[in-house]
């Protein structure tokens, strides 16, 4: 996770390989957010989870629980991604 990615202010959250490190292969973005915001009290945190599909069948998820809190504003985000998908399946925002 970071907050400046080539000089610009915003929220970037980034997969890296790091069983096969090379200089060559580029990191995937999971957010790439652009804005004028610096954040803080970052925290990153990984659950496996077993949950029900549409079907009625219990399958297991790997997600990743992603809070912040941005500074000035005094907003404290917190969002849910799954791993495999990179889809957010959760956001809350709180003033």
């Amino acid at each position: 996770m970071a907050n400046k990615y080539q000089k610009k202010l915003g929220y970037f959250l980034l997969e890296i390989d790091t069983t096969k490190p090379s200089k060559s292969m580029k990191p995937k973005f999971i957010v790439r957010w652009t804005n004028k915001l610096l954040i803080s009290d970052a925290s990153l945190n990984i659950i496996h989870i077993e949950r029900e599909n549409l079907n009625g069948q219990m399958e297991k998820k790997v997600e990743m629980v992603v809070s912040y809190k941005t500074i000035h504003v005094n907003q404290y985000v917190i969002f849910l991604v799954e791993i495999k998908t990179s889809l957010i399946n959760f956001w809350f925002e709180m003033y």
